[in-house]
């Protein structure tokens, strides 16, 4: 389907739902590390940014993961993400190239 298509597509669906933000705002967090667990249940996803080790000296300081949030989603919501997560990634990837990952040292 081309991409005028799904525009007018997704302009002829109707919201469900209305997003209103907490009375204490919506917290935004950026995140260049994740770690993932899970139970039977659901999924947990860690969100954090490495950073130089706080404690130690600048000049020496091991790296550290200062961690900002963590999410706990059902495993059907899980495989929804996913789902939503490649289609965007496939859209961004058609429109500006491949998405190099980087490798850590």
């Amino acid at each position: 389907m081309s991409e005028e298509k799904d525009n007018k597509k997704a302009q002829e669906i109707p919201a469900a739902f209305s997003w209103i933000p907490a009375k204490e705002g919506v917290e935004e967090v950026y995140a260049n590390f994740h770690h993932i667990n899970w139970t039977l249940y659901d999924v947990r996803i860690r969100f954090g940014q490495i950073i130089p080790h706080p404690d130690a000296p600048p000049e020496n300081a091991p790296w550290a993961i200062m961690e900002y949030a963590a999410v706990t989603v059902p495993w059907g919501q899980a495989k929804v993400l996913r789902d939503l997560l490649n289609e965007s990634i496939n859209r961004y990837e058609a429109a500006n190239g491949e998405i190099a990952v980087p490798k850590l040292p």
